[in-house]
């Protein structure tokens, strides 16, 4: 080692004595290529010198900076060594390594000892410092160029939202009224809706416009580099996206330290603490929009907005788009465009499915249609696909659809609920309103379905259920997939006019006959590979004229169900339609519908066996 120390140019000027004094103080060391020997911010007691090999000198906060490459003879880690304080930046072996590595006692002794080698540390460390700060400087000036040029390619991405519906003229009144806030703002809602962009128009339209916007996950955020953060925002927007995955601990550090700093947070549910908050509705109501949507993202595809079909954007409206909203959208809109080859998009060339894993069966949903009495005949559809052993992943229900479809999504065999059908009666489903303005009202219903199955939550069914509902208000379907199964069925079977509407989840709902007499579209949204339609709709609207203002209202139901139907039942598989021609009117002789289910569903289990094996 004595060998060594003579032919490294820092102690080549030490007397004999001097480095035998000094053997006391070194070790030996080895590293493999890209082992860490020092991390940035630990405390370093030991100075290094490079024997053999290359090591590479970088900052790590907030972002990576190489600073410069080490070889034989250089040394580092000499200013945590003499003064204690922790390490500037990190230092990794560039190539199999071989160190001596000097204790602070022989870097103190050699520094009183030895006047060259003082002159020769002191003039290294300048040029070390120097080199760092030209390196800092010239990394702060590219990622400056670039944060720039993302701030211009982010000003174009996230235009102004849009839309013409109410809903969205909503959000952009409440994306303005939140621009003018300081603190912290919560933009919550679906997956897919739109958060992040609105949370950067709330930036863009600020007064903090010209100032760094800068973006993190929440499983990104590290209390060890927050300083760095704040410190690289300034007087900018910070936004956190996905907050509801923060413990609650971590959520109230973070209300803690953003007190003096303006931060947007993005969460799938609405959280407590923020100066403002905004919600981002769902696409499904706002189905207005999709419209635009559409041919908007068509037009980025091929610069022409016109290359889809009326048709298409009419099937592309019946869509629920459950799980990724606007972002689902795009991906059915990419897929057609592929698939009309550049041509006019047009409904065939739609596909709703996701991915199926292989090896694994599909996935099989079950949607059952609106008609009143004749909805009974989805009794005898369930009872042979039980006895055909068919796998039931998903249930949606429109009407009495989800009457049937609730009841059974809860666990109930199909024996207890002919029983339970045969002992039904008017009384049971409806009552008189007073004051009267509708003739009707069917709490009766929901207090006759939780004598039978309690206050049960749709969210905690032992299959996956979701009732269909319109708003009063604003026509637009209401789904609900969680929240009390009664409430649910009693404001998805609320006939407009002729019952009361339901207050229900903030809206006033009617039947969802007027919107998805067949919820087709649904449960394939819901994650249905197979989608088996139930389409109870008559037709016999056609044939005479009614009686009374009950049945004229039922026939106008029927008429705006079938001209809607025609176009969801596309998105199904197979359509199973019981012939239907008699007329019931009591709940005595309702097994004629019950036969008609089970006789329609047999004619189709030849086409369903083949398409669920795997």
């Amino acid at each position: 080692m004595l060998t060594t120390l003579k032919q490294l140019p820092m102690f080549s000027q030490l007397q004999q004595e001097q480095l035998h004094e000094l053997l006391s103080f070194v070790n030996c060391c080895t590293y493999e290529e890209g082992e860490l020997i020092l991390r940035q911010g630990q405390n370093g007691n030991q100075l290094f010198i490079i024997e053999q090999g290359e090591v590479r000198i970088q900052l790590e906060h907030p972002s990576v900076v190489p600073i410069t490459t080490l070889s034989e003879g250089a040394f580092f880690g000499e200013m945590s060594c003499l003064t204690g304080d922790p390490v500037s930046a990190s230092v990794y072996a560039s190539c199999p390594l071989k160190l001596l590595a000097l204790n602070r006692e022989g870097l103190l002794y050699l520094m009183d000892q030895s006047q060259a080698f003082r002159k020769h540390m002191i003039e290294s460390m300048v040029r070390r410092i120097q080199q760092s700060n030209d390196r800092v400087a010239e990394e702060y000036s590219k990622s400056l160029y670039f944060m720039k040029r993302n701030e211009l390619d982010d000003r174009e991405k996230f235009g102004e939202l849009i839309g013409v519906s109410e809903a969205i003229q909503s959000v952009k009144s409440a994306i303005h009224h939140a621009s003018k806030h300081n603190g912290l703002i919560v933009v919550y809602g679906e997956a897919g809706v739109g958060k992040t962009h609105a949370a950067k128009q709330i930036h863009y339209k600020s007064h903090r416009n010209s100032e760094p916007v800068l973006s993190l996950r929440a499983e990104e955020i590290n209390w060890n580099e927050w300083p760095s953060i704040v410190s690289a925002v300034g007087k900018g927007t910070l936004i956190i996206d996905q907050a509801e995955n923060l413990p609650k601990d971590e959520w109230n550090k973070l209300l803690s330290v953003v007190q003096n700093m303006n931060v947007i947070v993005t969460s799938l549910k609405r959280l407590e603490g923020a100066a403002v908050t905004l919600h981002v509705p769902p696409l499904r109501e706002r189905t207005q929009d999709i419209a635009l949507l559409a041919k908007h993202f068509v037009q980025k595809e091929n610069g022409n907005h016109d290359l889809i079909s009326e048709e298409a954007i009419r099937t592309l409206t019946l869509f629920p788009y459950l799980m990724n909203n606007v972002s689902e959208l795009i991906s059915v809109i990419e897929a057609a465009f592929l698939l009309s080859e550049g041509r006019t998009i047009q409904s065939t060339h739609l596909r709703f499915s996701r991915a199926k894993p292989p090896g694994v069966r599909p996935r099989v949903g079950l949607a059952l249609g609106s008609g009143s009495l004749r909805g009974i005949s989805h009794v005898g559809v369930l009872k042979v696909l039980e006895q055909e052993g068919i796998p039931i992943d998903y249930i949606a229900g429109t009407s009495v659809g989800s009457v049937i479809g609730g009841v059974y999504a809860a666990g109930m065999n199909l024996l207890d609920l002919e029983k339970v059908i045969k002992r039904l009666r008017w009384n049971n489903i409806v009552g008189f309103t007073f004051p009267k303005r509708s003739i009707f009202h069917n709490e009766p219903l929901a207090h006759f379905i939780e004598s039978y199955l309690g206050e049960l939550k749709i969210e905690e069914l032992p299959k996956p259920f979701a009732a269909i509902a319109s708003d009063a208000n604003t026509g637009e379907p209401h789904i609900m997939r969680e929240g009390s199964l009664s409430k649910a069925i009693r404001a998805s079977t609320a006939i407009p006019a002729l019952m009361r509407p339901v207050q229900y989840q903030g809206k006033t709902l009617v039947d969802g006959a007027v919107v998805h007499p067949v919820p087709a579209a649904l449960v394939r949204s819901m994650g249905a590979d197979l989608v088996i339609a139930v389409n109870v709709c008559t037709e016999n609207f056609t044939k005479g004229i009614p009686k009374n203002f009950v049945k004229s209202l039922l026939n106008t139901i029927d008429m705006m169900s079938t001209k809607i139907v025609t176009e969801e039942l596309q998105l199904a598989d197979i359509v199973i339609r019981p012939n239907l021609d008699h007329i019931v009117t009591g709940f005595k002789d309702l097994q004629p519908y019950v036969d008609a289910g089970t006789e329609a569903a047999r004619h189709h289990i030849h086409a369903i066996h083949p398409r669920i094996r795997l």
